[in-house]
């Protein structure tokens, strides 16, 4: 016997999607940037990648441990040698996350990259049985970045940066997922998005400094196109945010006079203003010129540039002024007179002080000559006559360390205007110093990998609401499966609430699921559920959040035969009396699937979005929970991702007539290979039938005539999976129904 699922229980698992927290390719040059990723956040030992000192770089080295499989890693490794000291790559499957990164973290690896072994995004790792004795860093990316690094791995070419970015660049400004203001749903319906007062977008977000130097030339810029043609752009600029900061930024409201169905595309970026003047950073120079004696190290000397902008200051590491390093004894005299340790003392013919020499002597024989004292002023070539017994000695100057020689150049406070190939003059003792600049960079983006963000906005003719990310075409856009940890009954689930929503009533769900590795999900029974919240808060932070909730509409869904792990399903959905459930204005709903099996997931979001800082409210100020997973029967909280759930609607004046008019109909064979048999009773005459896929995508549409009560449709060209018919009679009669197509 069916049951409907109305436990509602708790979401046990996070999403790894910190902000500045990066899986970047720095090697080699064609792969170089930024590939999505997920992290073991939550892990007993490993390190927090938000803490900067916790980053990783290292080369990448396939991990193996002796399997047939390839490199699954799920037997301790066999070449811990060539994963030791580097960034072992492990595939997904078979085992656990935990089981395949402590393989490899006591095999030396420094971190752990596992590829994911599905299409699309990486998803989030649970630390299983094992997963508390890693101490490394544990990520995940997608089967297409594994795919596309693999032979470059297997050649030992691939390094990478895992960790947070913060100071990682000198010009870095983004922002990620969480950090941008959402639209309240990526799929309105039409009947409730008519003008800008019944629903409009503020575009926002908030914008990091993650580089290591401050800045006052942010820029914020937003795009909104309408099918292509932009209806909306607006700048934020003269922006200073210092090193490690963030803002948030918005532009005026979007709120057109009029909404016209169809696709909105919003573009968001954060960028450097190249027309201000605050830029060209000096980031090297190179001495030029090295004159004058009399620098000493960390002098600090404050320069001017002949180009616009301030000066800069540098520190000076110098030689000692004109030391003489070594001396030679050019001519040796056999008199009589030296003795060991003889101290002789020299000037020189070039300006400076004398120094003082120790000669070692054998039988009157100059042996060896150390300088004491070295003086200054001293140039290669000088000859010094020393006297000593009944002759000289003359010794010859060999080497000659410059006095004033600038040996190194700190940059300690980098000014701004300056261009390649200003000369910057220090002055030192008693000559100048002249430096060229050779290297500069403008105040610039020096990581990409977060500045555009980009968001599908659909108004649906179709009367389709969904948070989820949509395709151009507003169907979802679907990604991994997730539910609870320790196998309790779970249900996703997302609120919708809006003060015309008394305009139309509830025709049914989209939804999808997937099964665990290897676990096929078509017969499961899945639970939809629409909950009433009789409760008045503003937030959960209200003192007074309380929520008094009342089941309104369910259905049972039996995932059908042949279906595959990802699809997207529909589903009516009506009260407990049949009936069409219509909407009450300002109410707030709730729209759920769950399951009570632990091997079923239901499928999230798959475009990348994150609602934590829209949930958590704008500078600090808690926003309503616009996205409520459950804890219990009657209780909601919220979560940082978005489930794949669609509701579709329909105009309420119409539910009489879709009530009269509907009628029955039970095609066969269904599952069908190559034809479909649909009995009508008395319905003949002019029809028109529509064909979706399990998206809800329009596949086909054609009119058609029914002569004795029974149409036959050929199939033979649909590809395995789930379709909904639709028929419309010229009498105002209408039918809806499921197909199974097999191959």
């Amino acid at each position: 016997m069916k049951k409907t699922l109305l436990t509602l229980s708790a979401f046990a698992f996070t999403m790894a999607l910190n902000a500045q927290i990066i899986f970047n390719v720095l090697n080699p040059q064609q792969f170089e940037g930024n590939y999505e990723m997920t992290h073991a956040s939550d892990w007993a030992l490993t390190p927090d990648l938000a803490i900067p000192d916790n980053a990783v770089t290292g080369f990448l080295a396939f991990g193996s441990d002796g399997s047939a499989a390839d490199s699954l890693g799920c037997l301790q490794l066999t070449n811990g040698a060539d994963v030791a000291g580097k960034i072992a790559v492990i595939y997904r499957g078979e085992c656990e996350f935990g089981v395949k990164a402590l393989n490899a973290n006591l095999a030396g690896a420094i971190a752990v990259v596992i590829v994911n072994n599905v299409p699309g995004s990486p998803v989030g790792m649970a630390a299983g049985a094992s997963g508390d004795q890693v101490t490394v860093p544990v990520v995940m990316i997608s089967q297409e970045a594994g795919a596309l690094l693999r032979d470059e791995i297997i050649a030992g070419n691939v390094e990478v940066f895992i960790g947070n970015k913060l100071g990682l660049f000198s010009h870095d400004l983004g922002f990620f997922a969480e950090d941008v203001y959402l639209p309240n749903g990526n799929s309105m319906p039409s009947l409730i998005t008519q003008n800008g007062n019944e629903f409009n977008y503020t575009p926002a977000a908030w914008i990091h400094n993650y580089g290591q130097m401050n800045t006052q030339a942010a820029r914020f810029d937003v795009s909104i196109t309408h099918n292509g043609n932009e209806v909306y752009a607006h700048s934020v600029g003269d922006i200073s945010l210092a090193s490690g900061e963030n803002i948030y930024v918005a532009t005026p409201n979007f709120a057109p006079a009029t909404w016209s169905p169809g696709l909105y595309t919003i573009s968001l970026e954060a960028s450097f203003d190249e027309n201000l003047t605050v830029q060209n950073y000096v980031t090297a120079i190179d001495a030029l010129m090295m004159m004058g004696t009399g620098y000493v190290s960390a002098n600090e000397s404050s320069t001017s540039t002949t180009g616009s902008g301030t000066g800069l200051t540098l520190d000076i590491t110098a030689a000692p002024a004109n030391s003489v390093e070594t001396l030679e004894a050019m001519s040796l005299v056999g008199g009589t007179g030296y003795a060991d340790a003889n101290e002789v003392t020299t000037t020189t013919n070039n300006s400076g002080v004398g120094l003082l020499v120790n000669i070692t002597t054998t039988a009157g024989e100059i042996t060896e000559v150390d300088v004491n004292q070295p003086g200054s002023g001293y140039a290669v070539g000088d000859i010094i006559n020393i006297d000593g017994g009944d002759g000289n000695a003359s010794i010859n100057v060999e080497a000659i360390n410059f006095g004033g020689e600038i040996l190194s150049v700190t940059i300690n406070n980098p000014g701004s205007g300056y261009a390649v190939g200003d000369e910057i003059t220090v002055s030192g003792g008693n000559n100048d110093a002249t430096f060229n600049i050779v290297a500069v960079a403008t105040e610039s983006e020096e990581y990409d990998g977060d500045n555009v963000y980009t968001i599908d906005f659909v108004v649906s003719d179709d009367q389709i609401f969904t948070r989820s990310s949509v395709n151009p075409d507003g169907t979802m856009i679907t990604g991994p499966g997730f539910r609870t940890d320790d196998g309790s009954a779970f249900s996703a689930c997302v609120a919708f609430t809006h003060p015309n929503a008394g305009r139309m009533a509830l025709e049914g769900m989209f939804f999808g699921a997937t099964g665990a590795v290897d676990v096929p999900i078509e017969g499961e029974l899945l639970g939809l559920t629409v909950w009433e919240m009789n409760a008045t808060f503003t937030d959960i932070n209200d003192p007074n959040y309380a929520v008094d909730v009342t089941l309104v509409a369910n259905a049972d869904f039996d995932i059908p035969s042949g279906a595959e792990n990802g699809d997207i399903f529909y589903s009516d959905v009506k009260t407990g009396d049949g009936d069409f459930l219509i909407l009450e204005d300002n109410k707030r709903y709730v729209f759920c699937v769950g399951t009570d099996n632990p091997d079923v997931f239901i499928l999230f979001d798959g475009g990348g979005l994150d609602n934590r800082r829209q949930y958590e409210g704008i500078n600090g100020n808690a926003q309503p929970d616009y996205y409520i997973y459950t804890t219990g029967l009657g209780r909601f909280t919220d979560f940082y991702g978005l489930p794949s759930i669609g509701v579709k609607f329909f105009d309420k004046d119409l539910v009489s007539t879709e009530e009269n008019n509907l009628v029955e109909v039970t095609p066969y064979p269904n599952p069908t290979t190559e034809f479909l048999n649909i009995p009508l009773n008395d319905l003949n005459g002019a029809a028109e039938l529509n064909v979706f896929d399990a998206t809800g995508r329009l596949i086909s549409t054609e009119s058609i005539k029914v002569e004795n009560n029974l149409l036959k449709v050929d199939v033979q060209n649909y590809a395995t999976g789930i379709y909904t018919f639709t028929m419309a009679f010229e009498s105002g009669k209408t039918s809806s129904f499921k197909v199974m197509v097999n191959k």
